[in-house]
């Protein structure tokens, strides 16, 4: 799913005042145990010393965003996960049994309906559901409320086409529309549904990518504006990564190859900030992320500071645009300690431009060595996805 796009109305700039240090002077204790009077003058360089204070500590909560994980409770069922802001719960499914939790915080969760089989793709959301696609048949599995009074089912013959489901991805929050993708013999069959998961569906004129391609579909995401998606391909071979982008809602697509203009990266995934028009594209080694702000005519390669430890050659995976400037990407499998290979984050906070490993690199956010599936926000905080022995999940404020 691609990012839900909660915008956080971030500033895009710390408060600075008085960095001369000259310019400030802390006042004494007493006059801080009192504070001000009624027709006080403070002095200039005591202002100034308040000022410079709440500037520095801007820097500070900048500067430690999304860094001070701590670990969620367990749940059976955290190898995918989302948060619906128009319904008001977490919801967390997995791939290998049919189990759901849902939770309103985010960390105590209670055991929902089961799905009809086990689910097998990122959920989505719309204005009303969240969706799962579940992996017996290839059904689509709907619930209004997360799952706790029930689960709708939506068989595959209704939607039309054959193979597996790749991608399922909405409008939201702009409507209940929906389009899906999925994979049969090299072929994409592109579905539409204009009227909501329930609704009727529609197959599209033309699909992404030319018939017979094996290239495998990493993200699919609205933009927010003239009805126009997105559509990130790869392929080993080469490797190739193709941007398909449809301006008519899905019907008809055209495919460029970026693989050059990304540095021969294979992308392995892509968000998109509708406020800003950025699009990034994350890669298969641990320094590749590209933006566009120009849906792809473009790109730029992002800065990324692994604070002195050695470049990882592993993939990049799952980059979401949290709110704000705010961005996160998952860097895959990299070595911390004798105790083997594990995942954590790249975060932005000026819109993917730079990019550093969260300051308590060498923890394992994650809890153990899995693999993160699914990043979602409800707007304060951010959450992890994804299996551990146990399926798990972890959280950061923002």
């Amino acid at each position: 799913m691609g990012g839900m796009n909660i915008e956080l109305n971030f500033p895009t700039q710390f408060g600075r005042w008085a960095t001369d240090s000259g310019r400030t002077l802390e006042p004494a204790e007493g006059v801080k145990d009192t504070g001000w009077q009624i027709d006080d003058v403070p002095p200039a360089r005591w202002m100034n010393w308040l000022h410079n204070l709440t500037y520095q500590w801007q820097q500070k909560a900048g500067a430690t965003v999304l860094n001070n994980w701590r670990k969620g409770t367990d749940i059976s069922a955290g190898e995918f996960g989302v948060f619906n802001p128009s319904v008001g719960y977490w919801l967390g499914t997995n791939s290998v049994s049919t189990a759901t939790y849902y939770s309103t915080d985010g960390w105590t969760w209670a055991a929902g309906n089961a799905l009809s089989a086990a689910c097998d793709v990122k959920l989505a959301i719309d204005t009303s559901n969240y969706i799962a696609v579940v992996n017996s048949n290839q059904d689509l599995n709907y619930s209004a409320d997360a799952g706790i009074t029930a689960w709708t089912t939506v068989a595959s013959a209704t939607i039309g086409g054959a193979g597996n489901i790749q991608r399922v991805a909405t409008k939201y929050p702009d409507s209940d529309f929906l389009i899906l993708m999925r994979n049969s013999s090299g072929t994409i069959n592109t579905r539409i549904a204009s009227s909501g998961v329930a609704g009727s569906w529609a197959a599209a004129t033309t699909d992404p990518i030319p018939a017979g391609s094996s290239d495998t579909l990493w993200d699919l995401v609205y933009t927010g504006s003239s009805n126009t998606w997105l559509a990130l391909f790869s392929d080993s071979s080469g490797p190739t990564t193709t941007l398909s982008i449809s301006t008519d809602d899905g019907d008809t697509w055209s495919n460029t190859d970026i693989s050059s203009a990304i540095g021969g990266t294979r992308g392995f995934g892509m968000d998109y900030h509708r406020e800003s028009g950025r699009l990034i594209v994350c890669g298969d080694a641990g320094d590749e992320l590209w933006y566009s702000d120009d849906l792809g005519t473009t790109w730029t390669q992002s800065t990324v500071d692994f604070k002195g430890l050695s470049t990882p050659t592993n993939d990049l995976r799952e980059v979401r645009y949290l709110g704000g400037n705010m961005w996160a990407v998952v860097l895959v499998s990299w070595i911390v300690s004798s105790a083997g290979a594990t995942e954590t984050l790249l975060v932005s906070l000026d819109d993917g431009e730079t990019w550093g490993v969260p300051d308590v690199f060498g923890i394992d956010i994650t809890g153990g060595t899995g693999s993160i599936k699914q990043i979602s926000s409800d707007g304060r905080k951010v959450t992890l996805f994804g299996t551990s022995g146990t399926n798990i999940h972890s959280l950061s404020t923002i």
